[in-house]
């Protein structure tokens, strides 16, 4: 479980207030936010890459310092240095997250081996994203923080990531907390949508 206490998040101004949430297993998240600073600074508070005003996250009972291998989150593409490959990436995750994931499985789900060795500079912006996705399914990790997760794929595409995703959450017991700036649509099981706006995230009633 990861356990929100009165979480408030300040950046140049005011962007949450005494937020109260229990994001649970085998369940997955969907928030919509017009907002790309409020969505991404939240997912950052999570795991502490910028502080919190006040507040408490906890990973199953832990700090999130001490439970950072139950927990993958890679903002964005441009955090990728353009000079390795998507070999070296997958490879660190792995070895890091210390996964049992199928590295060549892993490789060929997206279609990443045509161009594993090959520099990320001379990807186009849909590949970068293919291997940012795989980052997720390689790392084994419990809980999955995704921004914005499907920026430039093709539907074909998006609804094969949401489909193992579905699956993940369902067959797996991980928890998958995805942000966007509006709703995609996307039909998986244990769905809850919610909402981010005016200093608040509320889940929206069925």
């Amino acid at each position: 479980m990861l356990t929100i206490n009165n979480l408030s998040i300040n950046y140049h101004r005011s962007i949450l207030l005494n937020f109260n949430y229990q994001f649970q297993v085998g369940q997955f998240y969907q928030i919509t936010s017009e907002n790309y600073t409020c969505q991404s600074s939240f997912l950052r508070a999570i795991t502490n890459i910028t502080p919190f005003a006040k507040g408490e996250v906890l990973i199953d009972e832990q700090p999130y310092s001490g439970a950072k291998e139950k927990v993958f989150f890679f903002e964005s593409c441009d955090w990728f240095n353009l000079n390795f490959n998507s070999l070296d990436y997958l490879k660190f995750v792995k070895h890091q997250w210390q996964s049992h994931a199928n590295l060549t499985d892993e490789l060929a789900f997206l279609g990443i081996s045509e161009y594993a060795k090959v520099p990320i500079h001379k990807y186009t912006q849909a590949m970068k994203q293919k291997l940012l996705i795989t980052m997720y399914f390689i790392s084994g990790a419990t809980y999955y923080l995704m921004d914005e997760i499907t920026n430039h794929l093709d539907q074909e595409t998006c609804l094969k990531v949401y489909a193992r995703l579905d699956e993940e959450v369902s067959e797996q017991n991980k928890c998958v907390i995805a942000t966007s700036h509006q709703d995609s649509g996307i039909e998986v099981s244990n769905l809850h949508k919610m909402v981010f706006q005016k200093q608040m995230i509320y889940e929206v009633v069925k």
